[in-house]
């Protein structure tokens, strides 16, 4: 049987959930600070709120120094945005089929609606979608 729309919102909230758990553990366990918390929470906010809620919750781990990568994968498509303390953030992308890559540097701590995420990640964002067309 098929899942409806109320049962996959539902399990992405769960994951939402999961997410914000996660970093409160790796706090917990020294892996990150407070602020690379709050950094990764906010970051997740936005691109989430900025996508229409359509971008799937990330998968996470943390990274050398107190960083914070979340990676999406969808068939070909892979992206990943590495957070880090003093740094804007680093968006790389990679189509396993073609090969083509791309980079963006994020400033996550200065987004806001006077300066939105730029329309060239929303673009890449949008693989992610789950009814997105392979593209």
């Amino acid at each position: 049987m098929a899942t409806t729309s109320y049962e996959d919102a539902l399990r992405e909230q769960t994951r939402g959930q999961r997410l914000s758990d996660y970093l409160r553990e790796m706090r917990r366990e020294g892996n990150i600070d407070v602020d690379m918390v709050a950094l990764s929470w906010r970051a997740w906010n936005m691109l989430h709120a900025a996508t229409s809620n359509k971008l799937p919750v990330p998968d996470a781990c943390p990274g050398p120094d107190g960083h914070m990568l979340y990676t999406w994968d969808l068939r070909e498509h892979h992206l990943e945005l590495e957070m880090f303390a003093n740094n804007p953030a680093e968006l790389f992308y990679r189509n396993r089929l073609s090969g083509n890559l791309w980079e963006f540097d994020l400033d996550i701590r200065n987004l806001d609606r006077e300066d939105p995420i730029p329309q060239e990640v929303l673009q890449k964002l949008s693989l992610f979608f789950p009814e997105c067309p392979t593209a």
